[in-house]
């Protein structure tokens, strides 16, 4: 039951009348009908009720004030889809009501007088009066909800903050993943490679929550450090324990980009070995990328080892080639002509004896061995005043004179032009 009196009374039944239209759409509008739903006291006193309009282009409703017998304004008509009517409450003389937000043709309310119950326009379809409606303003930003002891809170969302990387050889970097909802209790995330010749992932802990969304919702992040060790591609999974997946695809890339060397080709004798040095650039780079590989295309010519020196083996040309360790593609090529020298040089006699003076003797001279490269030697008496020679010079296995000039003894030598510096002498005796 209700208390009610004089004043309060358009009050309740407003407050009935929403019930009921809530209940029963308009079938209840007419209070006429209703039957003793109040206790009648005589009190003076009345709740101020608050009506809240969500309302918002309602022009010029006025209001009449403190009369004891309000009658219903009857011809209100055709109010189609008024959404938040207001009510006008004790009013004695209430005049031209226009344009409650979206109803298009309510007019003019009529005015009666010395009636006992103020009810409604009938006529109204679809207006309701909202009493107390209130806004409730959209959150800003998430909160954490209470949780019960071992209540788990599973992750819904995961997204990686690098689709697609690429880093040089040796290079680090960090690679996070999102975890929604921010207060998940199962934040583990397993970090791993499909690829570890490429690069490796750590494993991590590092954990940032209380992160915002541009939605305002709730995040925590993982962060993971990927460090390339060679060139080629790996691909980067985090698998929540929920099962969701995201990928970062890493590109690694050689470090070296040119290589060069200090000779592009030598010249050896046999047994003589000589150094050329290669550098791998740019010249930035970490020492570990600045490795080079030998090689020779025949090891039977000559030999190389892992400095870059370069040993003639026998007689022949050939290739030795200077590859980066850290880029294959990047190589120099040096040729390498190994010559035969001489070794030794003999003449066809041990000793040669004149008796007098104006005679002579034919000498042979050769250079060995036979494969030398330069086989010319020269000819050359070592006193003229007692030995003369017929030529200054032959081809290995020539011949040539030597002539008596006078009395003693003189050494003719026959050397080799190849730079090796062999040579042979022989002994001439003039007797008269």
């Amino acid at each position: 039951t209700f208390k009610i009196n004089e004043a309060n009374y358009d009050y309740y039944a407003n407050a009935v009348f929403d019930v009921l239209s809530a209940v029963d759409g308009t079938n209840y509008v007419d209070f006429g009908n209703i039957e003793n739903p109040f206790v009648w006291e005589q009190e003076t006193s009345v709740p101020t009720p608050t009506t809240t309009s969500s309302s918002t282009t309602a022009t010029t409703a006025t209001t009449a004030t403190t009369a004891t017998t309000a009658t219903t304004a009857t011809t209100a008509t055709t109010a189609t889809t008024a959404t938040t009517a207001t009510t006008a409450t004790t009013a004695t003389t209430a005049t031209t009501a226009t344009t409650a937000t979206t109803a298009t043709t309510a007019t003019t309310a009529t005015t009666a007088t010395t009636a006992t119950t103020a009810t409604t326009a009938t006529t109204a379809t679809t207006a309701t009066t909202a009493t107390t409606a209130t806004t409730s303003p959209v959150p800003t930003s998430e909160t954490t909800p209470t949780t019960k002891p071992g209540q788990v809170i599973e992750i819904n969302k995961m997204t990686i903050n690098k689709a697609t990387v690429t880093v040089n050889e040796g290079q680090k970097f960090n690679i996070v993943a999102s975890i929604w909802p921010g207060y998940t209790t199962e934040k583990t995330v397993t970090w791993s490679v499909n690829n570890s010749r490429v690069g490796v992932v750590s494993q991590t802990t590092n954990t940032a929550n209380g992160l915002y969304d541009n939605e305002g919702k709730l995040y925590c992040t993982e962060t993971a450090t990927f460090t390339a060790k060679a060139s080629g591609q790996t691909i980067i999974k985090a698998v929540s324990n929920t099962g969701l997946v995201v990928k970062c695809i890493v590109n690694v890339k050689k470090v070296a980009t040119s290589i060069s060397v200090n000779k592009t080709s030598v010249t050896l004798n046999t047994g003589k070995s000589t150094t050329v040095k290669a550098t791998v650039g740019p010249t930035s780079i970490p020492s570990q990328y600045k490795g080079v590989k030998w090689t020779t295309s025949n090891k039977k010519i000559a030999t190389v080892n892992s400095k870059g020196v370069i040993k003639a083996v026998a007689k022949g040309v050939c290739y030795v080639t200077a590859t980066s360790k850290d880029n294959t593609s990047l190589s120099k090529k040096i040729k390498v002509t190994v010559k035969q020298p001489v070794t030794s040089v003999k003449f066809n006699k041990s000793f040669v004896k004149l008796t007098k003076k104006g005679n002579s003797a034919t000498l042979k001279a050769t250079a060995y061995p036979s494969n030398a490269n330069v086989k010319k030697l020269t000819i050359k008496s070592e006193n003229t005043k007692v030995v003369k020679v017929s030529k200054s010079s032959i081809n290995s296995g020539a011949t040539f004179k030597v002539t008596a000039v006078k009395k003693g003894t003189a050494y003719v030598r026959a050397t080799a032009t190849d730079g090796s510096k062999k040579y042979a002498r022989i002994k001439i005796t003039v007797q008269k």
